[in-house]
């Protein structure tokens, strides 16, 4: 979790921008503890029934976290 957010629980990909001023959105869907992408955070709750999960909750994140390494492994 250190590695992808420095335990910052709203952390963000930074904005990409044309010209070097313009702001055209964020490189990603990234958010949160673990950084997860918006599918990937769907398809944990989904597969494991965690509706009100969070990204920004370190309980929710580190639990996905495991689910995301479980699921690399099986695969």
């Amino acid at each position: 979790i250190y590695q992808e957010s420095k335990f910052v629980a709203d952390a963000r990909t930074p904005f990409k921008y044309v010209l070097g001023v313009i702001p055209m959105g964020r490189q990603s869907s990234a958010y949160g503890y673990s950084q997860a992408l918006d599918a990937t955070w769907d398809e944990y709750r989904r597969a494991e029934n965690r509706r009100t999960a969070k990204r920004d909750r370190i309980r929710d994140a580190s639990d996905f976290m495991g689910w995301y390494m479980t699921q690399s492994k099986d695969r």
